[in-house]
């Protein structure tokens, strides 16, 4: 059971703080599940991202189950989501009662902005920390090419996932059957 509270206390810590979405938790997830706890590694977190973009959910709450689940399989995946998810629960239904009637002040409007340019920073400093376990001349090419479907030519992130995927199998098939 103290390992199910960790797991809890761990995530809600983490969902009290993660602005943005599933990514900009990244390095705060990194940071506490890999760095303080020892739960799981870099390349865990990564493959947990990943697969957390593939399947439907919510990103942050994919991850935090499988982190959960490594640490304590079935248990430890419930009391990881619980935590993960509890924040925002509440702090949802907080903003949805205010929101209405302040959505007009400025300085709340600004608030928002520079929340949005920390997110921002967060995401970059995850790619930086993370590069080495992510970025090779093939996924660089990928991740390139997504960025261009994407924000020129608006192809669905659906696509370019599924696309990329097929890419990194086939490349990195070939390279295990012939090193």
């Amino acid at each position: 059971m103290r390992k199910n509270l960790e797991l809890f206390w761990s995530f809600f810590k983490l969902g009290c703080v993660t602005f943005g979405g599933g990514l900009a938790m990244m390095p705060l997830l990194q940071k506490e599940a890999v760095t303080k706890k020892g739960w799981v590694t870099n390349d865990d977190v990564v493959d947990f991202y990943a697969i957390s973009q593939t399947i439907p959910g919510i990103v942050a709450a994919n991850v935090a189950t499988m982190v959960g689940h490594r640490v304590n399989k079935f248990w430890g995946s419930l009391f990881s989501l619980l935590g993960m998810i509890t924040p925002s629960i509440i702090v949802i239904c907080i903003v949805a009662a205010l929101l209405k009637q302040y959505q007009d002040v400025v300085w709340i409007q600004n608030a928002l902005k520079g929340i949005n340019i920390a997110v921002i920073v967060l995401l970059l400093s995850m790619i930086i920390k993370m590069h080495k376990n992510i970025f090779d001349v093939l996924t660089f090419l990928i991740a390139l090419a997504a960025f261009v479907l994407i924000s020129f030519f608006n192809v669905t992130p659906t696509l370019v996932i599924i696309g990329a995927a097929i890419l990194g199998m086939l490349f990195y098939r070939k390279k295990v059957m012939n090193p």
